[in-house]
């Protein structure tokens, strides 16, 4: 087994190194158990110029609003966990992960 593969394996990840073009996905952040380690798997997954292209829930008034009071996943917008725990409703999911990412965490991923 190449060292690749077995690195693969460890990961859980399936993927060789800079083996995708892109990545797509709906509605799947606010579920990702740890989002840096996913971020991290992706960077390594894509080819250089790859993408991501998601479609995620966004913090405005009005999904506040519909999120706090009539959905099923839990949703706080001042959380700054990026690492969803394995307990509580839906296991822990954060419908407001996609804006804690790229608006209120983006100190997470800066170098």
């Amino acid at each position: 087994m190449s060292d690749r593969a077995t690195r693969n394996r460890r990961t859980g990840t399936p993927f060789e190194d800079e083996s995708l073009r892109a990545i797509v996905f709906t509605d799947v952040l606010t579920t990702c158990l740890n989002v840096r380690r996913f971020f991290s798997e992706a960077s390594r997954c894509l080819r250089p110029g790859g993408k991501i292209l998601m479609i995620e829930p966004w913090v405005t008034s009005w999904s506040k609003f519909i999120f706090m009071n009539f959905h099923h996943e839990p949703f706080s917008p001042s959380g700054s966990r990026l690492v969803i725990p394995l307990n509580g409703p839906l296991s822990g999911a954060n419908g407001a992960i996609p804006w804690i990412v790229f608006v209120g965490g983006t100190q997470y991923f800066r170098v």
